[in-house]
């Protein structure tokens, strides 16, 4: 859909000038991008992504055994396509998946950020001048456990609007190439500025995750970041309600492949007949529970009741024959 513009017409706002008086002028809008964050949202996410700056300053220095400022600059939402384009080539792209969450978030920081950073973790100041190439193997895996310390304080500082537990996926250098979502998906974007000892200029990061799991969480709050008693007591009973879950019986059966009959051959069934099964002997029997396939395991007997020896603890794993010493009974 192209971008559309139109008249205002009665009763519809538009833009203030500079004099706060509004305009009759038309305003273009692409729908296919809608980039505004809500008032709400917008705020919980400033405070959110301030509270990540205050981390990393502190993390990222300890880390470095130098001194490190982080500011938070901004957040908006944005196309991936959009974002990804934005980003400069060469740079350091972590690729980490939001578990619980799907799909993929970014941490993007530049190489000249990176390099500053592995010349302190090689026990140099960062003062000099810093290669313009591509980072080695080895310079790649130092670089790899700030890109991880800096993960690892996201859950902190996102625990007053979500639950997550970034797991760094992959690092990329060119972010055209990384092709983990479709180009109108859209993210919200963190734009931050950090300083690292010896580094001349403050350099901008960024941090991304889909739209739909920051707006979702920040719809369940209200827009509210809760304090910190709250939150225990909102995670105390999510654990309470996690734990009840476990102990819910669950009907479990064992079942062979289905076996296909044709309308006449069903209706003619009579007691004693003997229906041949198309189960292979090879192939291990499904363990099934509400109707999804958990398990494999194959037949046998536990003294006088028939049993299931697992012998595959998921549905897509290739069974390797060998017994993992748990029955159904």
């Amino acid at each position: 859909m192209p971008e559309i513009s139109a008249a205002p017409q009665s009763g519809t706002a538009s833009a203030p000038d500079a004099h706060g008086r509004r305009s009759a002028t038309p305003v273009a809008y692409d729908f296919r991008r809608p980039t505004k964050l809500s008032r709400e949202t917008a705020r919980a996410l400033e405070i959110v992504f301030e509270t990540v700056a205050r981390q990393w300053s502190t993390v990222v220095g300890s880390t470095l055994g130098g001194q490190c400022q982080v500011a938070f600059l901004g957040v908006e939402q944005s196309s991936y396509d959009d974002y990804v384009n934005s980003l400069p080539s060469p740079t350091l792209l972590s690729v980490f998946e939001p578990q619980p969450h799907a799909g993929s978030g970014f941490l993007q920081v530049p190489l000249s950020v990176g390099f500053v950073a592995i010349e302190h973790m090689l026990g140099g100041t960062g003062r000099g001048p810093q290669p313009d190439r591509l980072p080695t193997e080895i310079e790649t895996a130092l670089v790899r456990r700030l890109l991880d310390r800096m993960l690892a304080e996201i859950p902190y500082g996102l625990q007053a609007v979500t639950e997550i537990a970034p797991r760094l996926r992959s690092i990329e250098h060119n972010p055209q190439f990384v092709q983990v979502a479709a180009a109108m998906d859209m993210f919200v974007v963190a734009s931050f500025a950090m300083t690292v000892d010896g580094a001349q200029t403050p350099s901008t990061i960024t941090f991304a995750l889909p739209a739909a799991i920051v707006t979702a969480a920040v719809a369940d709050t209200a827009g509210e970041v809760l304090d910190p008693e709250t939150q225990a007591q909102r995670r105390a009973a999510r654990t309470a309600m996690s734990g009840a879950v476990q102990d819910v019986p669950v009907e479990v059966r064992v079942r062979f492949l289905p076996l296909r009959l044709t309308s006449q051959r069903l209706l003619q069934l009579r007691v004693g007949d003997v229906l041949r099964l198309d189960h292979p002997v090879e192939r291990p029997l499904d363990v099934v529970a509400s109707g999804v396939v958990c398990a494999r395991g194959v037949a046998g007997t536990q003294g006088s009741r028939a049993a299931c020896l697992i012998v595959s603890a998921s549905s897509s794993d290739t069974p390797s024959g060998t017994s993992l010493g748990k029955a159904f009974r």
